[in-house]
This record gives C-alpha cells, structure tokens and sequence, in this order.
C-alpha cells in the first residue's frame, strides 16, 4: 500500500461587525477609521472577494476604501464622488461594473486598484485584514457615521490542522503471547478532534505476528481510531517464532484533513514482559445473554472476583457507547441496551488480571 495525500481548495466567508456592533465614523476633521477580520486558517489564495460593506455617512462623497493584507498589501477598493447618506457594496474583480452612483444598491463592483483584489492571489490567507474608511473634511457636515458591517469570502489551498504524537512508546509482548496497544504507548491529538475522529490506516503489517480489532483481525488498509486505542480494543499477537522484534505503519488523518504519514510503531520481544490480557480460562466462564439481545443484556462472571469489575460496552468504531462497575464479590449484572442502535458491539471486563473482550449482537 502506498500512502499519498491531496490538498483541496476550500471557499470560506468570515464577517466583521456583526450584530449590533458599528464602527463609528467622527463628523469632523479628516476621519479615517479601521476595523479587522483575522482569520486562523493556512492556505494559499486563488480567489478574494468583498461581498458586502455597509454604513453610513453625512455624505459619501470624496470617502475612500482601501482592504490591507497581513503582510501589508494595500488594494483601493472605492474613491469616488457620488453623493449619498448611505453606502451598501460589495467588490469582485470578475464583474464589469467600476463604481456607478449611488454607493447604496447593494450591487457588486470592480475594484479601483489597477491590481484588482488578484493582487492577493498566491499569498497566505491566515492573519489579520484591515478595512480603512477614510473621508475628507469637506465631504461631510458634521454628522458623521458608522460601518456596520463588512466581510471577506475567499477561496484557497487550506493545510488544515495536523494530527500530532502525544505517545509512541515501544511496546513490549512476551514471545507467542498478546498484549494491548493503549494510549499509555500510543496516543494522537490534534488541536480540535475528538479520539473518535483520529482515524489510522494500516500501510504495513507486523511480519512476526498479528494485529486484532478486538477479535477482528486486521490487514493493511483497515482502519481503527484513537477512541479503539483507548478503549484497549487494538491487540498484538506475537507468533511464537524466535525473533526479537515487530513493528507496524499507519497513516493518521483527522476530520479536517489532517494527515501524518507514515510512523512506525514498534515491538520488543521481551520474556520478562508482562501480559496484559486476562487468562483464558476466566475468559471461557464468563456468559452473556442474550445474544443477540434486544432491550438488555445479562452478565453472569461464572465466579466471584475480589475486586471491582468495570465493564464498557464499544461500537465496532472503539465509541464506549455504556460503561458500568460491578462491585467486588458480584457475579451477575443486568445491562440496558434499549438505546443502542442494532449491530455489533464489544463488551470489555476489566479488572488488574487484565481483560476479557465479548462480542454482542444487538437487533431490533
């Protein structure tokens, strides 16, 4: 499998002023005000519009716009000598219209600036764009005015947000056994996704054993999540042979297009390891039913554990959809299952033995 990834062109619009906010505009003197847009993203521009700028003065006459860039590209937008009490545009260099009178049709115009908005074209989208309102003294009569709003729509090559290591921790399995992948040795973030929407894509396998969605296993290009990771649903099964060593590759990508390509996890095979998965004979005495179940689930442990068991219920895409402790000494549980949706589930019991994985069907 080879792993490659494409970067789209995203439109977007962000406004300023919005609400009841306004951006006052003195009556005297030679008033020139500003106000910003700041916009978060990375990304190359194709395309810049204004849509709207709105507000008011005691005379539009001799007032100028201009948009100024992050890196201080300035585009005149509007100079012009139309009277009015109202200004209502918007500008785009595709259209053939300069700056008729009145500034109050709300229609689109062609930017004065020789360069037209295309000058920003090929720069960086992210930082802060100014508005800068100014007006002579002679155009007005003292009344002054407001902006009320204005916004940016703009098209360009976005680098979202890339996922990011918290862990990658070698893992050690002791030879012809199994032990979990949890976010103690593996573990991804980004600055806004939740562990559900992490998702890895296997690009390599181990060579020396096997890699188990629970009881599920794996091959390359499956998937699983951070939220599988967490819920210690992701397992790795040494296959017995003398070697010392294992590893596996992924890509990460997130809800944004995030993408991280491609780490290596990694695996010793180490005797003196411990095991992190519970013993099979505790295993074969637990009973659930009914499976499938409809409304609620029975847990019968087969014997009594001196400590607290924790159970948590999982969807095949490692969401904990229940989670719930029987108490120590207890042997049976009832589960309410009559909000789950029908599919297949994996029921986890948890105690310091380690942990046993059931599968449910539940159907409706």
């Amino acid at each position: 499998m080879y792993a490659f990834h494409t970067l789209s062109t995203t439109c977007n619009r962000r406004t300023g002023l919005e609400g009841d906010l306004r951006r006052p505009i003195p009556g005297s003197g030679n008033p020139a005000i500003e106000d910003q847009i700041t916009i978060l993203e990375n990304g190359v521009i194709n395309d810049l519009n204004i849509p709207n700028i709105k507000g008011s003065y005691d005379n539009t006459m001799g007032m100028k716009l201009t948009l100024i860039g992050p890196d201080g590209t300035p585009c005149l937008l509007y100079a012009n000598s139309c009277n009015g009490l109202v200004f209502n545009f918007g500008f785009d260099d595709a259209v053939p219209l300069l700056s008729p009178c009145p500034p109050a049709d709300g229609r689109l115009r062609l930017p004065r600036d020789t360069g037209r908005l295309a000058k920003f074209n090929d720069k960086d989208i992210n930082g802060t764009w100014t508005l800068r309102l100014e007006t002579s003294s002679s155009s007005g009569s003292g009344g002054g005015g407001s902006l009320e709003e204005w916004s940016i729509e703009y098209c360009a090559n976005l680098t979202p947000s890339s996922p990011f290591f918290v862990k990658n921790d070698t893992l050690r399995v002791p030879p012809g056994q199994a032990n979990p992948v949890t976010r103690t040795y593996l573990e991804v973030q980004d600055n806004t996704s939740l562990p559900e929407k992490i998702e890895f894509t296997l690009v390599t396998l181990p060579k020396n054993g096997r890699l188990f969605l629970v009881d599920q296993e794996l091959k390359v290009g499956d998937v699983f999540r951070q939220s599988t990771v967490n819920a210690g649903n992701l397992v790795y099964e040494h296959d017995g042979s003398s070697t010392l060593a294992d590893d596996f590759t992924f890509t990460i990508s997130n809800e944004e297009g995030g993408w991280l390509a491609t780490p290596q996890f990694n695996i010793v095979i180490d005797p003196d390891a411990s095991v992190g998965v519970t013993d099979p004979k505790w295993a074969a005495e637990i009973n659930v039913f009914p499976n499938p179940a409809t409304n609620e689930l029975n847990v019968d442990l087969g014997f009594s554990v001196n400590e607290p068991v924790v159970l948590s219920l999982s969807n095949m895409q490692g969401q904990e959809m229940i989670s719930d402790k029987m108490a120590a000494g207890t042997r049976q549980m009832q589960i309410n299952t009559s909000g789950l949706a029908s599919g297949v589930y994996f029921l986890s019991f948890r105690t310091s033995l380690g942990k046993v994985t059931k599968k449910v069907m539940i159907n409706r």
